[in-house]
Protein backbone atom coordinates (compact mmCIF):
# COMPACT_ATOMS: atom_id res chain seq x y z
CA UNK A 1 0.00 0.00 0.00
CA UNK A 2 0.97 3.07 -1.07
CA UNK A 3 1.94 5.85 2.02
CA UNK A 4 0.94 10.06 1.80
CA UNK A 5 5.21 10.67 0.89
CA UNK A 6 4.69 8.26 -2.09
CA UNK A 7 1.43 10.67 -3.26
CA UNK A 8 3.35 13.93 -1.90
CA UNK A 9 6.54 13.04 -4.87
CA UNK A 10 3.71 12.08 -7.12
CA UNK A 11 2.37 15.53 -6.52
CA UNK A 12 5.23 17.13 -6.31
CA UNK A 13 6.68 15.98 -9.71
CA UNK A 14 3.70 18.05 -11.58
CA UNK A 15 5.24 21.12 -10.71
CA UNK A 16 2.16 22.89 -10.16
CA UNK A 17 3.54 26.03 -8.76
CA UNK A 18 5.74 26.78 -11.79
CA UNK A 19 2.82 25.79 -14.48
CA UNK A 20 -0.57 26.83 -12.31
CA UNK A 21 -2.65 26.33 -15.56
CA UNK A 22 -2.66 24.41 -18.84
CA UNK A 23 -2.68 27.46 -20.51
CA UNK A 24 0.89 27.92 -18.95
CA UNK A 25 2.24 24.92 -19.34
CA UNK A 26 1.08 24.98 -23.16
CA UNK A 27 3.14 27.75 -23.44
CA UNK A 28 6.16 25.81 -23.10
CA UNK A 29 5.32 23.45 -26.22
CA UNK A 30 4.46 26.99 -28.82
CA UNK A 31 6.01 25.98 -31.97
CA UNK A 32 4.40 25.36 -35.89
CA UNK A 33 3.12 21.83 -35.40
CA UNK A 34 1.53 22.87 -32.50
CA UNK A 35 -0.22 25.83 -34.31
CA UNK A 36 -1.76 23.77 -37.37
CA UNK A 37 -2.76 21.35 -34.87
CA UNK A 38 -5.06 23.64 -32.89
CA UNK A 39 -5.95 24.65 -36.28
CA UNK A 40 -7.07 21.83 -37.77
CA UNK A 41 -4.43 21.69 -40.52
CA UNK A 42 -1.54 19.19 -41.09
CA UNK A 43 0.67 18.67 -38.73
CA UNK A 44 3.94 15.85 -37.36
CA UNK A 45 2.43 14.08 -34.65
CA UNK A 46 5.75 13.18 -33.66
CA UNK A 47 7.12 16.53 -33.33
CA UNK A 48 9.62 16.19 -30.32
CA UNK A 49 7.16 19.17 -28.53
CA UNK A 50 3.87 17.54 -29.05
CA UNK A 51 5.57 14.23 -28.15
CA UNK A 52 6.64 15.59 -24.81
CA UNK A 53 3.61 17.51 -24.12
CA UNK A 54 1.17 14.59 -24.53
CA UNK A 55 3.92 12.38 -22.20
CA UNK A 56 3.14 15.43 -19.86
CA UNK A 57 -0.43 15.14 -19.82
CA UNK A 58 -0.41 11.52 -18.98
CA UNK A 59 2.02 12.29 -16.43
CA UNK A 60 -0.87 14.54 -14.74
CA UNK A 61 -3.34 12.10 -15.66
CA UNK A 62 -1.82 8.95 -13.58
CA UNK A 63 -0.99 11.38 -10.53
CA UNK A 64 -4.79 12.07 -10.51
CA UNK A 65 -6.01 8.85 -11.70
CA UNK A 66 -3.67 7.13 -8.47
CA UNK A 67 -4.59 9.52 -5.84
CA UNK A 68 -6.96 8.06 -3.39
CA UNK A 69 -10.33 8.98 -3.16
CA UNK A 70 -9.92 10.73 0.40
CA UNK A 71 -10.89 14.44 1.20
CA UNK A 72 -7.53 15.46 2.17
CA UNK A 73 -6.71 15.46 -1.66
CA UNK A 74 -9.54 17.17 -3.09
CA UNK A 75 -7.81 20.92 -2.82
CA UNK A 76 -4.95 18.85 -4.59
CA UNK A 77 -7.19 17.10 -7.23
CA UNK A 78 -8.62 20.55 -7.96
CA UNK A 79 -5.16 22.35 -8.56
CA UNK A 80 -4.13 19.36 -10.84
CA UNK A 81 -6.93 20.06 -12.95
CA UNK A 82 -6.16 23.56 -13.26
CA UNK A 83 -2.90 22.62 -14.52
CA UNK A 84 -4.05 20.37 -17.11
CA UNK A 85 -7.32 22.34 -18.33
CA UNK A 86 -6.60 25.75 -20.49
CA UNK A 87 -9.13 26.61 -18.20
CA UNK A 88 -10.76 25.13 -15.69
CA UNK A 89 -14.34 27.02 -13.75
CA UNK A 90 -15.61 26.57 -10.14
CA UNK A 91 -16.81 23.05 -8.95
CA UNK A 92 -15.29 21.27 -11.37
CA UNK A 93 -15.39 17.40 -10.97
CA UNK A 94 -14.18 14.64 -12.62
CA UNK A 95 -14.61 10.73 -11.38
CA UNK A 96 -11.11 8.87 -12.40
CA UNK A 97 -9.82 7.77 -14.95
CA UNK A 98 -9.12 10.27 -16.87
CA UNK A 99 -7.33 10.35 -20.19
CA UNK A 100 -6.43 13.36 -22.46
CA UNK A 101 -4.06 13.98 -25.01
CA UNK A 102 -2.89 17.61 -23.86
CA UNK A 103 -5.71 18.95 -21.77
CA UNK A 104 -4.43 22.18 -22.51
CA UNK A 105 -6.69 22.65 -25.21
CA UNK A 106 -9.69 22.22 -23.13
CA UNK A 107 -11.39 24.91 -21.52
CA UNK A 108 -14.13 23.98 -18.73
CA UNK A 109 -16.83 26.28 -17.21
CA UNK A 110 -18.58 26.03 -14.15
CA UNK A 111 -20.61 23.32 -12.55
CA UNK A 112 -19.14 20.56 -14.72
CA UNK A 113 -18.98 17.03 -14.12
CA UNK A 114 -17.34 13.87 -15.82
CA UNK A 115 -18.00 10.86 -14.47
CA UNK A 116 -15.56 7.62 -14.76
CA UNK A 117 -13.35 6.24 -17.87
CA UNK A 118 -13.77 9.58 -19.64
CA UNK A 119 -11.65 9.68 -22.42
CA UNK A 120 -10.84 13.37 -24.52
CA UNK A 121 -8.48 13.46 -27.63
CA UNK A 122 -8.19 17.38 -27.84
CA UNK A 123 -5.78 18.38 -30.52
CA UNK A 124 -8.44 20.87 -31.66
CA UNK A 125 -10.13 22.96 -28.77
CA UNK A 126 -12.84 22.33 -26.96
CA UNK A 127 -15.08 23.81 -24.68
CA UNK A 128 -17.45 22.11 -22.08
CA UNK A 129 -20.22 24.46 -21.01
CA UNK A 130 -21.43 25.48 -17.82
CA UNK A 131 -23.90 23.01 -15.94
CA UNK A 132 -22.34 20.15 -18.02
CA UNK A 133 -22.43 16.56 -16.87
CA UNK A 134 -21.16 13.77 -18.69
CA UNK A 135 -22.00 10.06 -18.12
CA UNK A 136 -19.41 7.31 -17.56
CA UNK A 137 -17.45 6.02 -20.83
CA UNK A 138 -17.96 9.49 -22.71
CA UNK A 139 -15.15 10.12 -25.79
CA UNK A 140 -14.90 13.14 -26.64
CA UNK A 141 -12.52 13.18 -30.14
CA UNK A 142 -11.20 16.68 -31.62
CA UNK A 143 -9.08 14.84 -33.72
CA UNK A 144 -9.08 14.75 -37.45
CA UNK A 145 -6.41 12.91 -39.92
CA UNK A 146 -6.41 13.51 -43.38
CA UNK A 147 -6.99 10.61 -46.28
Amino acid sequence: MATSAFYDELIKSLQLEQYPTGTDRMKRFECDELENMTRGELYRAHHPQLVEARREAAHICYVYNTLPPSPQYDGVRERILQHLFGACGENVLVTPPLRVDYGFNMKLDDDVYFNYDACVLDICPIAIGKATKLGPGVHIYAACHPV
